[in-house]
């Protein structure tokens, strides 16, 4: 035959209609009839194309978020029953398969090859993850989001007294202290534009809790981003205290911060008196 068509004609999974040899990507199983003819003569076939549905899969954590500078493990799973097991060894067109944004910028895992693979993305993309079973019939594609949060910028706020920053807190004994034998930290976060949803947190500790005083001087919770201080003994003169700040416990996503305050002993002087015995 020297003309060929094919019936049923669609373009949208049909490279061609018309010609010898053609390329058919149908959503499901489909029969074509192709028709050749001459100048005298006709003649038809039928072609079934069985299509097996794409299988489905996941990737863990769904929801990956890490800091500039740190990386993320990425791992395969719920790999759908539809796939034919085992998964092959892996080529570029064959196995597991890893798709990289030209943003990352690439490289940026460190196998694009294996089922589990760590990602180090210089700033938020999206991943295509593929897999190809035993009868290299691919997976219904997934995309990955990574999103990338800067640092944690803090600063560590201390009160003013006439304009002037103090770092020191009396040490006035047993008493819990009024609030002029007090000290307010504040830690405050100065990253810009962190999205919704991501919160800085903050966690203070303490040098007091060391020898020799071993005792606790915060005096609110120690997860406040500010937190008020006392001097709960007399030595030592000077005290670190240590803020750990980051997001939402994400991994990685840590600043380590500490403050210095001076402990002075405001203790009254009491008066003493003698007295002179008389013979």
């Amino acid at each position: 035959a020297s003309n060929y068509n094919w019936a049923q004609c669609n373009p949208t999974y049909m490279t061609i209609c018309i010609g010898p040899t053609i390329t058919v990507r149908p959503p499901t199983s489909t029969c074509y009839t192709v028709t050749g003819s001459t100048s005298v003569c006709s003649g038809s076939a039928v072609v079934c194309v069985t299509v097996i549905p794409q299988f489905t899969m996941a990737v863990t954590p769904s929801q990956p978020i890490m800091c500039l500078g740190d990386s993320i493990k990425l791992s395969t799973s719920a790999i759908g029953t539809l796939a034919v097991l085992p998964i092959p060894s892996a080529t570029n067109t064959n196995g597991y398969v890893w798709t990289e944004p030209a943003n990352a910028p690439p490289p940026s895992i460190d196998n694009p090859l294996a089922g589990t693979v760590t990602a180090y993305p210089l700033n938020t993309c999206t991943y295509t993850f593929e897999i190809y079973d035993a009868r290299a019939c691919v997976s219904l594609p997934r995309l990955i989001t990574v999103t990338v949060l800067p640092k944690p910028i803090t600063a560590i706020a201390i009160p003013t007294i006439n304009n002037v920053a103090t770092n020191t807190v009396c040490f006035v004994g047993l008493s819990p202290g009024a609030p002029d034998n007090t000290l307010t930290l504040t830690g405050v976060n100065q990253n810009a534009g962190l999205p919704f949803g991501v919160v800085p947190t903050y966690t203070w500790s303490s040098g007091y809790l060391n020898p020799p005083c071993n005792s606790q001087s915060i005096l609110t919770p120690v997860n406040n981003n500010s937190v008020i201080v006392n001097a709960p003994c007399r030595l030592p003169y000077l005290v670190t205290y240590s803020l750990i700040s980051g997001y939402n416990g994400i991994p990685g996503c840590r600043r380590d911060d500490t403050v210095t305050i001076r402990g002075v002993d405001c203790r009254p002087v009491r008066l003493i008196q003698f007295e002179t015995a008389t013979p």
